[in-house]
């Protein structure tokens, strides 16, 4: 009896874990490939295929577009909201909007670097230490690897709103000093969907 209920307690927290582990859209490039992980499936991109549609687990699709040559994708929310994770970012998407990543991957499927930009709405982002931002449109930033796995944030374009672990807003611009942002582990509830989506005032 007791057997049983461990049994059936173990196949309903691998059950959770599968529904929370397809809760957003993961985007892994690769060197000459791009792999979406999403609730509708598993895609591999690479120089033949370029183009797929994800789904999370709220329904809510993602037009992926991969340029093999750049080291590139697009990612437009096309029905719903989703979020999308790329490396440490976890972007957020309302219908309509789009964004523009190209990266740089080594042989070892470390992404060294890696710019985000709205081409269409503004674009929240969380990282994994708390902080967040908004990009508007046409504005874009960049997260370049430290040798201690975490990254430099810095505006390429335009104006974004960086909110710090703390909760303090302010506005970066392109002549701001590089921000830096910690890596995994610290934030046990980054991949949630129940992280606010809008920053925080100070």
């Amino acid at each position: 009896m007791i057997r049983n209920i461990l049994i059936g307690a173990i196949i309903l927290c691998l059950s959770l874990f599968a529904a929370e582990a397809f809760a957003e859209i993961t985007v892994v490039p690769q060197v000459g490939t791009l792999t979406v992980y999403a609730h509708s499936g598993t895609e591999t991109l690479d120089a033949e295929t370029l183009e797929t549609t994800a789904s999370d687990f709220k329904g809510g699709d993602v037009a992926v577009t991969y340029d093999d040559e750049a080291g590139a994708v697009d990612l437009e929310a096309v029905e719903g909201s989703s979020s999308v994770v790329f490396g440490i970012a976890k972007l957020f998407l309302d219908a309509d909007d789009s964004v523009h990543i190209e990266y740089n991957v080594d042989e070892s499927g470390t992404v060294r670097y890696f710019s985000i930009g709205s081409a269409l709405g503004d674009i929240v982002v969380t990282f994994p230490d708390g902080s967040r931002i908004v990009i508007p449109e046409d504005a874009s930033v960049s997260l370049t690897l430290l040798a201690d796995n975490n990254y430099d944030l810095s505006v390429l374009e335009g104006e974004v709103e960086y909110t710090d672990p703390n909760g303090q807003t302010r506005t970066l611009t392109t002549s701001s000093p590089a921000i830096l942002i910690q890596g995994y582990g610290l934030v046990p509830d980054w991949r949630s969907d129940e992280i606010k989506r809008n920053p925080a005032t100070p």
